[in-house]
């Protein structure tokens, strides 16, 4: 008797793609407002260059996904339907 081997189907693995990529935006998010007081103290930053600080490290978050997205479209990965 054959031995029945389960393999998810691709929407599974890709909305488990998904949430764990969130998660580490989270995470990375996370880091960086904890680290807002070593980079203040060091830099000698107001309250206002920490604020640049955030919006520079989500700009390039996004851009980086968006960036991500386009190179997984254009290589063709995406296109399985």
């Amino acid at each position: 008797m054959p031995f029945l081997v389960h393999r998810p189907r691709p929407a599974t693995v890709a909305l488990a793609v998904i949430v764990a990529c969130q998660l580490m935006f989270v995470l990375d998010a996370t880091v960086v407002n904890i680290a807002l007081v070593p980079i203040a103290n060091t830099l000698h930053f107001s309250r206002a260059n920490l604020a640049w600080v955030i919006d520079a490290y989500s700009l390039t978050s996004v851009v980086s996904s968006c960036w991500a997205d386009e190179l997984v479209t254009s290589s063709g990965a995406a296109a399985s339907s």
